[in-house]
């Protein structure tokens, strides 16, 4: 029996526990279910990100009126939540009816509208700007040599030149007037459904939440068929901003540098139809 199992049953004050599931293993924690609860356990070095989750959830939470995580800090040591069931967004065909749109739209209002100043606890005043700098150098370049290795034998030099010219536009000049506090991971995953009533129940994994630009959380919207990004920026701004859809545009491309560097990258045909799709190669 794992260590995160004996700090479970000290927690429940139960002897034994006949069955659990380890759902998924993370670089950075283990999530485990127990009796219709999450349990979190992160690494070490992770902790502080997690104490920060909380505080993050704890501000967002008066705010927004559909249902969101609420985590409990056990000890210090690990984060305990209700299971979430349901059917997860991207699992469902031609979702992007009026109501869905509707209601993630009222989601992000709500969301972009919190005070910027109620998280300033994320601001670590002793960071040295040279440094972060330095470190948005050294993370820029090596992501450039991970994509160089993957793509190099199935793209042109061109290709790969043209995703390095995105890159210093994406890490080091892109600015967006649109300030606010941002889900950032806002896709169909973290988007769960209720099966009975078809409608959305749950928004879920604030761990990247952040402030940032708004266009952020429209993202993983911007290249869906029929126009829907249009659709939801019209519900959100009232009108059709071309500026602000050119900003979701351009920031939903960066998807495909995570992908190409991620431990199990996608295939090859997968990469080419997404590098075509956002004009990295005609």
């Amino acid at each position: 029996m794992s260590e995160n199992i004996l700090l479970i049953q000290q927690y429940l004050w139960v002897w034994n526990i006949e069955w659990y599931e380890i759902i998924s293993r993370w670089w950075d924690y283990e999530v485990i279910i127990y009796q219709w609860n999450v349990y979190r356990f992160p690494k070490p070095d992770r902790t502080l990100n997690m104490i920060k989750e909380k505080q993050k959830l704890d501000i967002i939470a008066p705010y927004i009126t559909i249902n969101i995580p609420h985590f409990t800090l056990v000890q210090g040591k690990f984060i305990t939540y209700p299971e979430i069931k349901g059917t997860t967004l991207d699992q469902i065909e031609n979702w992007y009816n009026e109501e869905t749109i509707a209601t993630l739209v009222k989601f992000l209002k709500e969301l972009h509208s919190i005070p910027l100043h109620k998280f300033d606890f994320l601001n670590d005043k002793n960071s040295d700007q040279k440094e972060d700098h330095k470190w948005l150098l050294e993370f820029v370049v090596g992501l450039k040599n991970q994509l160089n290795q993957k793509l190099k034998w199935i793209v042109d030099n061109q290709t790969i030149n043209n995703l390095y010219y995105y890159m210093d536009e994406l890490f080091f000049n892109f600015t967006s007037p649109n300030q606010a506090y941002v889900h950032s991971d806002l896709q169909g995953k973290n988007i769960i459904i209720n099966p009975d009533t078809k409608q959305i129940s749950w928004i879920i994994d604030f761990s990247d939440s952040r402030i940032g630009s708004a266009e952020l959380d429209f993202c993983h919207f911007a290249f869906l068929p029929d126009n829907i990004i249009e659709r939801f920026i019209i519900a959100y701004l009232w009108k059709i901003d071309i500026e602000f859809l050119e900003r979701v545009k351009f920031l939903a491309k960066r998807d495909i540098i995570f992908e190409i560097t991620d431990t199990a990258p996608p295939s090859d045909k997968y990469i080419l139809d997404k590098l075509a799709l956002y004009w990295f190669i005609s």
